[in-house]
C-alpha cells in the first residue's frame, strides 16, 4: 500500500462491486457534477483505516430514492444498458 508521506500513490481497491447480473452502468462524473458528496456513497473515508462499503450499491431502491431526492433521472435506461 502506497504511503502519503513519503509521496508514494494510493493503491486503489475496489469495495463496491455491482452485480453483472443487472446491467448497471455506473459512472462517478454525472454525480461528481451534480454535486453529490463522495460520503453519501462512501461514507467518511477520511477516518476509516481500511476502506469498507457502507452503503448496499446493489439496492435500487436505495439509488431510486436518492435520485428522487435530488431531482435526478429516474428513467431505467439512466444507469441500465
Amino acid at each position: 500500500m502506497g504511503n502519503l508521506e513519503r509521496g508514494e500513490p494510493v493503491i486503489w481497491r475496489k469495495v463496491n462491486t455491482l452485480p453483472t447480473s443487472a446491467m448497471v452502468h455506473f459512472k462517478h462524473s454525472p454525480h461528481i457534477a451534480a454535486g453529490v458528496e463522495c460520503a453519501t456513497c462512501h461514507g467518511d473515508v477520511g477516518s476509516m483505516t481500511v476502506a469498507r462499503q457502507v452503503v448496499n450499491v446493489a439496492d435500487m431502491g436505495w439509488c431510486l430514492s436518492c435520485h428522487k431526492e435530488r431531482g435526478a433521472s429516474v428513467d431505467c435506461l439512466t444507469c441500465h444498458h
